[in-house]
């Protein structure tokens, strides 16, 4: 057999070659600009996103803080209202009783009367103040806040002398419920208890400052300063004071228009959370983009060169043997072997066709690995409560599948627009660990048959926090689990009522996260539809729906009050598909 001859076969080669390097030319060229465009515009979104998460996160750290510090001095107080105001070494020797166990909380605390003068100071490492009796103290207007419809004051920042650090004050009234308060309770909180709080994990080298109402610095870069630091640029402390929330003017850095930082009032304080990325960060990466799309410039018209080349020796080639075999069988000069020889294109297609099926086979069943180690997680947490508290049964079963069945009804009836199959997968996954948090409350109270008591009450509604911290923790090493993020929402605000008299922060309407007032709901009627220890009785599925849609407007959300009624047999069913073992022979409640 004859091939063609050399000269023709390296001109037809070099003429392919061409043609393919000069019309890769210009359309890789315009690929490459506006690869450009796309990641710098990608680092912008996710520059924003990134500080607009750890500005939200830190602000809830802190709130969750201040409401848990408010709590212990909600208890001292009501011990306290029993003394005689004018009893002055009752005080003192409450105070002393009480100091052991208020140490890890508080530096120091005092009993004042309305005009804030002191009538019983004690430091609870180093015992009673009786120096500060008769003085009074300042920062008036913020301790008095505690007098009025909020119960609760905080100071801004101050050096203490017990701490020789900065320090704040928190005021809680003092007197019989339902009358005028004698006196306020102040407890001095060392601020580098808080210094956990801004620890909140980014994918950027973000700067995060809390700030008190007088414009000084409570936390800077994660550390509390050693001394009252008033945040120096005033233009930039005014535009904060503007807005509850807001961005910061826009700059430029290259070719690229963003805000610097973002800024918040954390709910319920008179603190500001402020979250900045430094400019040298973006411009460096601004430069590294740059030289990135020409080194891929670069690296993509060596890749043309190379499969030019390539596309020659396995394309071109083969064509010309194929036509020089062609001619042989006209002339029939040939023989099988020759033309069995020749390379074809298909055989090199199926190749890399079942390579790359066998690389997909090994990535999915990689990630189904991950989703199952994720679900053995959340089991082990849910099952760790289950031990606790052995009545829950199949309580957190049956609340995934009412969460998502009230989700998929939302949907279906127009009723909430931001709820995506991604979001219902991810509230679906956090609703067993609503009530992680009943693992640090004591089985005295956990597992009491009777009405609780008013402290014991108080207890128990630390599960709320005490999960969420629970949940954070685990967040903070699995930062793109997504669900953890909707778990915390979860297990923090379950228990928050639609009108605002709920627990832990007393939040209203919209302000509750959508993924908690719906399990709200769901808890409610798996609560009623089952005994529990201290009810031996369950009530009927028409009874329970009558008590919540009562309840519509006050505890639980309309639009989701809606949603239930319109799916309340999909409830029954899951009731009876995941029911506790021998409740079949569990008593109704007592007929309305």
């Amino acid at each position: 057999m004859n091939d063609l001859p050399r000269t023709r076969k390296a001109r037809l080669f070099y003429v392919v070659f061409l043609v393919l390097i000069l019309a890769s030319g210009v359309p890789l060229t315009a690929l490459t600009f506006y690869k450009l465009k796309v990641e710098r515009d990608g680092f912008a979104e996710r520059l924003q996103q990134d500080m607009d998460g750890v500005c939200q996160a830190v602000s809830r750290n802190v709130q969750i803080y201040a409401d848990s510090r408010r709590r212990e001095a909600s208890l001292l107080a009501g011990m306290l209202t029993t003394i005689n105001p004018e009893d002055v070494a009752g005080l003192q020797a409450a105070l002393a009783a009480q100091a052991p166990r208020l140490r890890e909380s508080f530096r120091v605390v005092q009993v004042v009367d309305r005009q804030l003068k002191v009538l019983a100071a004690y430091d609870t490492q180093k015992g009673p103040l009786e120096g500060q009796i008769g003085l009074s103290l300042a920062q008036r207007s913020d301790l008095e806040l505690a007098l009025g419809p909020t119960g609760f004051g905080i100071t801004d920042v101050f050096v203490s002398a017990a701490t020789e650090h900065p320090c704040v004050r928190i005021s809680v009234p003092l007197g019989s419920s339902g009358s005028k308060p004698w006196g306020l309770l102040a407890c001095t909180v060392d601020l580098r208890d808080i210094e956990w709080a801004t620890s909140v994990p980014s994918d950027f080298p973000t700067q995060v400052q809390v700030i008190d109402s007088a414009g000084n610095q409570i936390l800077s870069g994660g550390k509390v300063p050693g001394y009252i630091a008033p945040i120096a640029d005033v233009l930039l402390w005014n535009y904060i004071q503007s807005a509850q929330r807001g961005w910061l003017p826009e700059q430029k850095a290259g070719s690229l228009r963003y805000s610097p930082g973002v800024h918040m009032r954390i709910p319920g304080i008179r603190w500001y959370v402020l979250v900045r990325i430094p400019e040298d960060f973006v411009a460096k990466r601004i430069e590294e983009f740059h030289w990135s799309s020409i080194g891929m410039l670069m690296i993509t018209f060596l890749i043309v060169v190379v499969l030019a080349a390539l596309l020659s020796n396995f394309v071109v080639i083969p064509i010309t043997r194929l036509k020089s075999v062609a001619m042989a069988v006209a002339r029939k000069d040939f023989s099988p072997a020759q033309v069995r020889a020749i390379p074809t294109v298909y055989e090199e297609v199926d190749k890399i066709s079942q390579a790359l099926e066998d690389m997909v086979l090994q990535v999915d069943r990689y990630f189904n690995e991950v989703a199952s180690t994720r679900d053995a997680l959340t089991f082990g947490l849910t099952t760790i409560v289950e031990f606790r508290d052995p009545e829950t049964g199949y309580h957190v079963e049956r609340m995934a599948h009412y969460s998502r069945e009230l989700c998929r009804a939302l949907v279906e009836r127009g009723l909430s627009e931001e709820l995506s199959e991604e979001l219902i997968d991810d509230i679906f996954k956090a609703a067993p660990l609503h009530d992680v948090g009943k693992v640090a409350i004591p089985d005295s109270i956990l597992l009491k048959p009777d009405q609780l008591t008013p402290r014991e009450f108080e207890i128990m509604k630390t599960h709320t926090t005490a999960g969420a911290h629970a949940i954070a923790s685990i967040q903070r090493k699995l930062p793109r689990a997504s669900f953890l993020t909707l778990a915390v929402e979860i297990a923090l605000a379950h228990h928050e009522w639609w009108d605002g008299t709920g627990y832990p922060s007393g939040l209203a309407g919209q302000d509750i996260p959508l993924s908690a007032r719906i399990l709200a709901l769901a808890d409610v009627y798996d609560a009623l539809a089952f005994p529990r220890i201290y009810r031996p009785y369950r009530f009927g599925h028409k009874e329970i729906i009558e008590l919540i849609v009562d309840k519509s407007g006050t505890h639980f959300d309309p639009r989701i009050v809606e949603a239930f009624v319109n799916i309340e047999e999909v409830f029954q069913h899951i009731r009876s598909e995941f029911a506790d073992v021998g409740d079949a022979a569990g008593s109704s409640g007592p007929a309305a």
